[in-house]
Parts: structure tokens; C-alpha cells; sequence
């Protein structure tokens, strides 16, 4: 048994924090519990960070009898003020940002993890996105080096080391819509770089959120973080935008052959 999770087991703190935050989404609050509750592995806590929500969120989590469990419910500015408060009340070694709706895709997704966490800063899993109700996209990890064009895996399939995040926090105020790829890019910049790639998937994204519904944002604030966290050449920023920017018309328009376009870039991207 590896040094990390020895201690975990003396001492009884969790190897894992998954963090949930959510606003008036009880359906899908729901249904990250259930996937969340069929973990085979427990070295793991579940903060959820609800916006004062008025849907019986409250009652539900208080309904709860989960001693991996610990939630607030109080207002806040943003879903990424949210995600700021949980991370400075995590107590595992790991954060999973696994937002309502979100689910992790087998119940021995954790057991497997903590089998591969050693002190890597970035545990990078696989990612499927759930266009609709019938349409999936497997989305392989990347090389840690992508983040230069953009993260490696979804947000949701990355673990976060959480003293490789240090004072780092999102930044809704600059970026609106991707916070959390400057996010990334900030702990990638202080050369915080080692990773594993974990070689199977973390979770299921059901698309919808703020990069989704706002895609000039997202095309904004990601050559904001370019150029200004990264400090990538302008040349580079504009062949990343055009590729961005077919890629997402065709994942919103025509999702097959953005697969396709995907499954082609997986083969230049391949992660040892």
C-alpha cells in the first residue's frame, strides 16, 4: 500500500472530495446522488454547494443519512463562487468537480482511482457527453500539453490535487463562461504538471451548461486564457480558434462528423 492511502487509513480523511454545486436542479441533484451512493470504494467525502435553492433541495440533502456528506445552502453570485467555497471547504487530498446532472459512470469509478493516485497533480480520466437523451460522444484524454488549445478530458473527469491548486480559484468576473478551463490553465502555468492518465472513464456530461448555451463566450474567454495565463503567439491562438470553432459547429449541428473529426484528432493525440 502506497504512503497516500496508508495515511488515509490512519487517519481517516478521505483521498476524495466531490464537489457538487447546484440551484433549483433536484432531478438532476438526484441522479449524481444515485451514482455517487453506488461507489464500491467510501475514502471519499461529497460536498454539495447549494445556491439557496427553492425546489426542496434543502429538505432532500437533510434527508439524507450519508456520513460522506457534508452541505450548505446559502446564496451565492455564480456557479463558480460556489465551486471557490467548496474548495476551501474540502478536506480530501483529490477534488472532482461533479456538478448536479453530472454522474460518474460505474460504481467502481473511486476503487479504481485511488488504486492510481500516488502524489500526481492531474488524475485525468475519459469522458462521455450525453447530447440529449440518446446521442453519446467517448471523449479520450489528451496529452496534459493540450491544454495549451484546451483541457484534456471534460472538467468532470479531471481530480485535482488539492495543494497543486493552492491559492487558485475560478474567476467569474474574467471569465464568464470558462472559468474553469482558466482555471486549469492557472495551475498548469505554475508548472504543477505531473499526471496519470487513468485509462478509463470518470463520468457522464450531459451538455448544457454555460459553454454550451454560449458559444461566442466560450470562444472569448478561451483566447483570453490563451494569451493571457498561457501567453500563447498570436499564430498559434488562431489556428486553436479556427479548430475550435469548426469543432463546436459541428458537435452543434452535425454531432457525427464531429465524432468523427474527434476520432481523427485521438489519433495525432495519443496519451501513453
Amino acid at each position: 500500500m502506497d504512503d497516500m492511502r496508508l495515511r488515509k487509513v490512519v487517519m481517516g480523511n478521505p483521498l476524495i472530495t466531490i464537489v457538487t454545486v447546484c440551484k433549483n436542479d433536484i432531478a438532476g441533484l438526484r441522479a449524481t446522488e444515485d451514482s455517487i451512493r453506488s461507489q464500491s470504494e467510501r475514502s471519499f467525502e461529497w460536498v454539495v454547494i447549494d445556491g439557496a435553492s427553492t425546489d426542496g433541495t434543502h429538505e432532500y440533502l437533510s434527508g439524507l443519512d450519508l456520513d460522506y456528506l457534508r452541505f450548505w445552502s446559502e446564496a451565492d453570485e455564480s456557479q463558480y463562487e460556489a465551486m471557490n467555497k467548496a474548495i476551501e471547504r474540502s478536506q480530501g487530498d483529490y477534488l472532482l468537480f461533479l456538478n448536479a446532472g453530472d454522474t460518474l459512470h460505474d460504481r467502481e469509478v473511486l476503487a479504481r482511482v485511488s488504486q492510481k493516485a500516488e502524489n500526481e497533480d492531474w488524475l485525468i480520466g475519459d469522458a462521455v457527453d450525453l447530447i440529449g437523451d440518446d446521442k453519446m460522444i467517448y471523449k479520450r484524454v489528451r496529452p496534459l500539453g493540450y491544454m495549451r488549445h484546451s483541457l484534456p478530458s471534460s472538467h468532470q473527469a479531471i481530480f485535482f490535487r488539492k495543494d497543486a491548486i493552492g491559492d487558485i480559484r475560478y474567476r467569474p468576473d474574467e471569465f464568464q463562461v470558462s472559468a474553469d478551463y482558466a482555471f486549469a490553465a492557472e495551475i498548469y502555468r505554475s508548472d504543477r504538471r505531473s499526471a496519470v492518465n487513468l485509462g478509463f472513464p470518470v463520468c457522464v456530461f450531459r451538455l448544457g451548461g454555460l459553454s454550451t448555451k454560449n458559444r461566442a463566450g466560450l470562444l472569448r474567454d478561451t483566447w483570453k486564457v490563451q494569451k493571457e495565463i498561457l501567453g500563447l503567439k498570436l499564430p498559434f491562438r488562431i489556428v486553436s480558434y479556427v479548430y475550435r470553432f469548426i469543432s463546436l459547429f459541428l458537435l452543434d449541428n452535425y454531432s457525427h462528423l464531429y465524432k468523427v473529426l474527434r476520432s481523427a484528432a485521438d489519433r495525432f493525440t495519443k496519451v501513453s
